[in-house]
This record gives structure tokens, C-alpha cells and sequence, in this order.
């Protein structure tokens, strides 16, 4: 369910987050060695920016408007997907340039648990990244490995 999926991802503005010229996406991980056991929280942080032009082409909906790719090398798969579903169908706004003034920016923090976002259940080499429009954050990769006894 979209809204079950949706409230896994928590919006507040994060002081620990580095600030970066506008406008795009930039996402961190929550640990400096990205290898995390099968169970473990894989918390992913992110800010996005946007100005005028990038407002428009995304037709206002910014937060919709992030995707997540995710690829796993181990599985040669990956998966694309929102970071927010929009769960009810409401009208296109109709944004103009000279609505906003040039220098306008919108911005946001937003943070959730990779492997819960994604289902991920077992161990494998994955790779993440972010795009908002044109823009597309660097590439994380991270590893869920088995607790070795």
C-alpha cells in the first residue's frame, strides 16, 4: 500500500546535513563504512533544492518528483521508484515563472530506512542513487552481509 510505503519517510530539517548549491539532490548514508547486518536499519539522508525552472518542470510537485534508483549487483536487478506515492489524484498546478521571482528556492530534508523502503531481506552488494528532474546525486554503495558466528 502506497500510504503504508509513504510513511516510512520522515521530512524535518536535519542541522547535520552539509549544504550545497542549489538547485539538485544530494543523499547520504548514515555510516561512514557502509556495510550493514541483515535486520540492521540502513538510514539514508537526503536535501533536495529546487529553483524556479526546476519548480516548473516538475510541475510543482517536487517531492513526487524524486526517484530512487536502486541496483543490486549480486541479483543483477534494480529497482526504480518515488520517493513519495501520491495517493490521491489531484489536479496539475498551473505554475508560471513570473508567479515566483527568479531568486525563489524551495528546499527539504527527508531521511528513511533503506531496507525497509526497499524490502530488502538478505545480503547483497547494492548500489543507490537520487534524481530530482535533471539532477542526480552521487552514487552509495553499501553491502548487507550475514552476522558470521
Amino acid at each position: 500500500m502506497p500510504e503504508e510505503r509513504n510513511s516510512l519517510v520522515q521530512f524535518k530539517l536535519d542541522p547535520k546535513m552539509p549544504d550545497f548549491c542549489g538547485p539538485g539532490i544530494e543523499i547520504y548514508l548514515d555510516k561512514k563504512t557502509p556495510e550493514y547486518r541483515i535486520g540492521e536499519p540502513i538510514i539514508l539522508r537526503g536535501r533536495f533544492k529546487a529553483d524556479v525552472q526546476l519548480i516548473i518542470q516538475c510541475q510543482g510537485r517536487l517531492v513526487s518528483s524524486i526517484l530512487f534508483s536502486l541496483n543490486c549487483a549480486d541479483k543483477n536487478f534494480t529497482k526504480t521508484t518515488p520517493l513519495i506515492i501520491p495517493t490521491v489524484e489531484i489536479p496539475k498546478p498551473v505554475i508560471k515563472k513570473r508567479e515566483l521571482s527568479d531568486d525563489y528556492i524551495e528546499s527539504g530534508d527527508f531521511c528513511f530506512d533503506v531496507a525497509r523502503f526497499f524490502e530488502l531481506n538478505g545480503p547483497g552488494s547494492y548500489a543507490i542513487q537520487a534524481s530530482l528532474g535533471p539532477y542526480a546525486s552521487k552514487i552509495l554503495s553499501f553491502q548487507i552481509i550475514k552476522i558470521r558466528f
